[in-house]
């Protein structure tokens, strides 16, 4: 299969100062969220990503127009973490006239309560389903242009129950084990990934089609409820579906002694409902609302084309004096002049 590459343009690379120049640690998904008629946008990564470099003065690298990229400062603190999950976001301004990057919009997500809807339809998603990631790759990443490469893997288990992993502590600058809820996708992951979106090759949309022609062949699916939420999921659906954000990946002992670690094939995978969850936290949204108000206090106020000349105001006096003019008889023509 082909993927088109504007999955490739809505990634960037967050990166940080080390030894002699700024080195790439992680990508970063663009989303975009509606506000008014608005698109405010948002980097997304894994929470990681940030607390463990957030001394190193990040920045997101973005691909310009024409060729080349830019690096664009971000200050650690600005950026909003999860309390519970591997989820990071900040806001980010793109302008379309100079960066070559498009941004997915939530009704690409593929939410679990979706997917749980499509289950009870009898068309699941879940292990075998066939997913790619676009990402950093370490090792090589461009040196005139941002060059992410995509990887591909299945679904290896869906998140039936809370999956343990490393969370990082910036306070106490220490790592424990916590239990998230997450996808395990079997692929050969690699640093730098951590923060790449994940996409439902299998477009859902031909799921819900399916879905909806069974609905309406079993009587027990056929109220009015189920079809539209069918109907609705139909609409927003498109051909390749976010599913979560890569978190982490596995490894094991290679020997006994722990000298190194070698992949295990398996990667951890954030589900976008815990994207929504921060994206809708009442700090990025009242964020969201400012910057609508203050776009509308920009904008003229539109006013009617009557208002545009409003006659001069006049006195009484000048009003009784005009009107005194109006009404004086007019003279009678002179008899000793002809008329001609």
């Amino acid at each position: 299969m082909v993927i088109d590459r504007q999955y490739l343009q809505c990634v960037a690379f967050i990166c940080g100062h080390g030894l002699r120049r700024r080195e790439p640690l992680g990508t970063a998904t663009f989303i975009a969220v509606p506000e008014d008629d608005l698109s405010i946008v948002y980097a997304v990564t894994a929470r990681h990503v940030i607390t463990k470099n957030a001394h190193r003065d990040l920045c997101l690298r973005v691909s310009l127009k024409g060729g080349g990229y830019r690096d664009i400062p971000t200050q650690g603190e600005r950026w909003s973490l999860h309390d519970s999950t591997d989820i990071a976001a900040i806001r980010i301004d793109i302008p379309d006239e100079e960066y070559e990057a498009r941004w997915i919009p939530p009704s690409f997500f593929a939410t679990l309560q979706q997917i749980r809807i499509l289950d009870i339809s009898g068309w699941r998603v879940g292990e075998g389903d066939e997913v790619f990631y676009p990402g950093l790759f370490t090792k090589f990443h461009g040196r005139h242009q941002m060059l992410p490469v995509v990887r591909f893997g299945h679904i290896s288990l869906m998140p039936y129950e809370p999956i343990p992993i490393e969370w990082h502590d910036p306070a106490r600058n220490k790592n424990s084990l916590r239990d998230i809820e997450a996808y395990l996708i079997e692929a050969k992951s690699w640093h730098g990934f951590s923060g790449s979106p994940v996409f439902l090759y299998y477009p859902l949309e031909e799921l819900v089609r399916r879905a909806l022609n069974k609905a309406e062949r079993d009587r027990g699916m056929r109220d009015d409820n189920t079809l539209q939420r069918f109907t609705d999921m139909r609409q927003g659906l498109r051909q390749a579906n976010m599913i979560g954000i890569v978190s982490a990946y596995w490894d094991y002992e290679a020997d006994l002694r722990r000298k190194y670690s070698v992949h295990a094939g398996l990667a951890v995978v954030i589900p976008t409902d815990a994207v929504i969850e921060l994206l809708n936290g009442e700090v990025l949204m009242s964020e969201r609302k400012k910057i609508a108000a203050e776009e509308r206090d920009r904008r003229p106020t539109p006013r009617p084309a009557s208002a545009e000349k409003i006659p001069p105001t006049i006195s009484k006096a000048d009003f009784q004096d005009a009107l005194k003019r109006a009404s004086r008889r007019l003279s009678p023509p002179d008899r000793g002049k002809k008329r001609t």
